[in-house]
């Protein structure tokens, strides 16, 4: 009888329009651990999801809450942020050393005149932060000035704010400006920028990667989590740690 805990666990939605890529565990490493997942991809040329990400089709000790991805029509990883706000980015890598996640920005203008700015709906909170490595800690405010004053670069459509003044990066006094929105907690590179870093720091996992070994959760208690490094990977899963 198969150990099913090895197995891929695939709705049948799934396995029936997703192309599914199952990286093989290591031989023997279901028999040092209760709850070892398969890394899978969405397509061969996709990231790697392993702990502490894992696809809403698998079963939730693949992962920790708040890592959840989906493959989408196109064989592409995606990961809604925030959770149930119908915002879906493309994930193009992940970088599991490092515990980044980087993300193509769709948002950063509109499709359509009539379109609002949609990045002005982002909210990051637990377990992602913008990396400080990628953005400065400063927030963002919108102003809508005069067109003779000199802009750098170009933010497009501003509709959600019942504007429809061409914004962008402000290098000089704020002379004959109103501001419009104050969004301190989005960095201004997303505004003119196709694509950002998030990083996590719980769980941690950094230090199993860095040993080729996996990770898994060991215990959680209250705001405190603790994982564990267990068995090793593969040579193939080796060549997908960054």
């Amino acid at each position: 009888m198969p150990n099913l805990l090895c197995s891929p666990f695939l709705s049948e939605d799934t396995a029936r329009y997703r192309t599914i890529v199952v990286i093989p565990n290591h031989k023997g490493a279901c028999q040092n651990h209760d709850h070892v997942c398969p890394d899978i991809r969405c397509g061969v040329n996709e990231p790697p999801i392993r702990f502490p990400f894992r696809l809403y089709d698998q079963p939730s000790y693949c992962g920790f809450f708040g890592f959840e991805l989906q493959c989408n029509g196109n064989n592409r990883t995606e990961i809604e942020l925030p959770a149930n706000s119908g915002m879906k980015f493309l994930v193009k890598e992940i970088s599991y050393k490092s515990q980044e996640i980087h993300l193509y920005n769709k948002y950063y203008k509109c499709k359509l005149e009539e379109d609002k700015l949609k990045i002005l709906d982002l909210s990051i909170g637990p377990p992602f932060e913008f990396s400080s490595a990628h953005f400065p800690t400063v927030g963002s405010i919108l102003f809508n000035c005069s067109s003779s004053t000199g802009f750098e670069g170009t933010i497009y459509c501003i509709r959600a704010v019942e504007s429809t003044a061409n914004i962008g990066l402000y290098l000089r006094e704020l002379v004959s400006c109103t501001k419009i929105v104050d969004k301190s907690s989005l960095p201004p590179e997303l505004f003119r920028d196709s694509n950002f870093q998030l990083t996590w720091r719980n769980p941690s996992c950094a230090h199993c990667e860095a040993k080729g070994k996996r990770c898994g959760l060991l215990k959680r208690k209250g705001a405190e989590i603790e994982t564990e490094c267990f068995g090793m990977m593969s040579k193939t899963q080796e060549g997908n740690i960054n």
